[in-house]
């Protein structure tokens, strides 16, 4: 069996063909997937996937993407923790939440506010951060360093879709629980084989 652990189920390209996406998972081994939230509008959409894909079992994160870190952030950040509030027990991780500095570097400082309140989330919450990393493995690590030591080492979670090379997994490997996964570097996937007959890959469905 394959767990997904980064698929944007609920886009609109994969629920207009729901049935046939459901059977090819199925077909494949995939029988659980992990769905990353975007901002506030794509929450209910998430919700919405787990009664449009029956046969596979559908669990969402909550957190904002830092490509939609922009001025209204602070509001997006209340109304999502809010929305964690209302059933802790939906939401398996905090993600997908991160540094992008491919389309936008002006945002740098607010992407790194909302980083850093999503990380203390995750402890607070006691879930694992599903990180997304573009253009900014230099400006993130001192972050997560830093939030390592302001708890303690209880961070966790995953550099989804890692494409860093063996000097940039390093400093990864360092932050000691989080690790890192990718579809495409599967020389770099840290922890291999996990107890019983399961298998994780991460990807950003859809491609």
């Amino acid at each position: 069996m394959w767990i997904d652990t980064h698929c944007h189920l609920y886009d609109a390209s994969l629920v207009e063909r729901k049935e046939a996406v459901q059977e090819n998972a199925l077909a494949h081994g995939v029988v659980e997937l992990l769905l990353p939230n975007i901002d506030v509008h794509s929450v209910e959409k998430m919700a919405a996937a787990v009664d449009q894909f029956p046969a596979l079992t559908v669990r969402q994160m909550i957190g904002l993407h830092p490509c939609y870190v922009k001025e209204d952030y602070q509001n997006q950040l209340d109304a999502l923790k809010a929305e964690y509030l209302k059933n802790p027990s939906r939401f398996c991780a905090v993600g997908e939440i991160g540094l992008d500095l491919y389309w936008d570097q002006s945002t740098l400082d607010i992407q790194i506010d909302a980083l850093n309140q999503q990380i203390d989330w995750s402890v607070e919450w006691g879930l694992p951060i599903a990180l997304h990393v573009r253009n900014s493995f230099k400006e993130i690590f001192p972050v997560l360093e830093e939030a390592q030591i302001r708890h303690s080492g209880k961070v966790r979670g995953v550099f989804h879709c890692f494409s860093g090379g063996k000097k940039t997994s390093e400093p990864c490997l360092a932050l000691g629980r989080v690790l890192f996964r990718s579809w495409r570097s599967n020389h770099l996937q840290s922890g291999g084989n996990r107890p019983g007959d399961k298998k994780y890959s991460t990807r950003s469905n859809p491609s």
